[in-house]
């Protein structure tokens, strides 16, 4: 059990010795030092809907090759590139590249309208945008609304008129890189990730390359994938974000959909046979329903963590899942987009029933324990007093993966209410 000290819950696992170095050069040296065990056709990124792949073995060529091409084009350390697409592999292999350079990252939901990603792009001062056939209407739509000029990079299967396309940036011989990048771990942004927009219009929150590679680091101590995982999140998401460079750095293969049918979400976990699963919560409501394909998951046995996120977790969903994959942990993890994931159980022996709790005749099942590096503490609403655990207040959360506040202008994070944390 996590220890408590004055009213403080720690995690058990302690702090992380975290690195002061920029994300990339972390994940790099992760990903040589088990390079030559990995074979060199193995994906990084399968992008399920296109079929398109990211090699472990061509991540790092592809990052300079496109790093210099974006050097080429203006791009520079502190600045903004942003996307609207489907697509993961391509947007994850520039991603890398751009991070490469000191530069940032932020995206919207294909949905996101026109207006709102004018506000976005007034926001990041972004210089190019990544948009797929979908989507470039729209962007060419916000573009003109924010009244700013932003060159288009199209990803997909070909190019779109009056963009960059992607193989153009591979073409690079990566003579434009700068070698002298001087990145600050602590204060340079990595991405700015948009909340649900479930307490209003969504907010743009700020990580940097400390609080990413954070999260990184508490994944590899906790997650429990082992070989390959699916995830069913969005592309511009926290967990998009933490967990695709968690799988970089331990040579996991990553199948993503971003647009899918469900119907088909059972035949793909079958076809692909992945050790873990991410996804939302609706959808393990869904597949707990589907009870006789379900039953090909638990014979094959190849599923061994599920891991659902974004919103809260039934305690009948999660005990029909334990029982319908005796074999399988079920996960839940949750305060994604502000702290990563700042809880979430460990792989035990075998897996065991959701821990749970009985508040006001409601039943709540546990996100599990404090990530490593993170502390919480619960305070009384009004008199704002430590409660300690198993008190009904509100959960003050501290670690080096949280957030460094909202967007107000490109390079200014602000939130008050972090100044205003006393966790003494």
């Amino acid at each position: 059990m996590p220890s408590a000290e004055h009213n403080v819950v720690s995690s058990p696992d302690g702090d992380l010795d975290l690195p002061n170095v920029p994300l990339m050069t972390y994940v790099f040296e992760c990903l040589n030092s088990r390079l030559d065990k990995i074979p060199k056709d193995k994906p990084w990124i399968i992008d399920i809907p296109s079929g398109r792949s990211i090699l472990f073995s061509e991540v790092q060529p592809n990052a300079r090759k496109i790093a210099s091409s974006l050097t080429r084009l203006g791009v520079k350390h502190g600045d903004f590139i942003y996307f609207c697409t489907f697509e993961l592999a391509q947007l994850f292999q520039i991603q890398v590249s751009h991070l490469l350079l000191g530069g940032c990252v932020r995206g919207c939901h294909t949905a996101t309208t026109a207006e709102t990603i004018a506000t976005h792009l007034r926001e990041s001062e972004a210089k190019l945008a990544i948009v797929d056939h979908e989507t470039v209407g729209k962007m060419k739509q916000a573009i003109k609304i924010a009244n700013v000029e932003v060159q288009l990079l199209s990803i997909g299967a070909e190019k779109l008129p009056g963009t960059i396309y992607y193989s153009e940036l591979l073409e690079d011989d990566g003579s434009a890189f700068p070698e002298n990048v001087k990145i600050n771990p602590e204060k340079d942004i990595a991405v700015v990730i948009n909340t649900s927009g479930s307490t209003g219009d969504p907010k743009g929150i700020v990580h940097t390359h400390k609080s990413v590679l954070a999260a990184v680091m508490a994944e590899s101590e906790v997650l429990g994938i082992e070989d390959s995982m699916m995830e069913l999140m969005m592309n511009y998401g926290i967990v998009a974000n933490s967990i695709l460079m968690h799988d970089l750095c331990r040579g996991i293969t990553t199948y993503h959909f971003t647009k899918f049918e469900k119907e088909k979400l059972i035949d793909e976990m079958l076809k692909y046979r992945p050790n873990g699963i991410f996804l939302y919560p609706h959808l393990a409501v869904w597949i707990s329903k589907q009870t006789e394909k379900m039953k090909e998951i638990r014979e094959q046995d190849f599923l061994k963590t599920l891991i659902c996120g974004g919103w809260v977790v039934d305690s009948y969903t999660a005990d029909t899942l334990s029982e319908m994959l005796p074999n399988t942990h079920f996960k839940v993890t949750y305060g994604l987009t502000e702290s990563f994931a700042a809880t979430l159980k460990k792989n035990g022996p075998k897996p065991v029933k959701m821990e749970r709790t009985i508040n006001q005749d409601k039943e709540y099942i546990s996100s599990g324990q404090p990530m490593p590096s993170f502390k919480f503490k619960v305070v009384d609403l009004e008199t704002r007093e430590a409660l300690g655990p198993h008190k009904r207040g509100e959960i003050l959360v501290k670690g080096p993966a949280i957030m460094a506040g909202y967007i107000s202008k490109r390079g200014q994070p602000v939130n008050s209410t972090l100044k205003k944390i006393n966790f003494k």
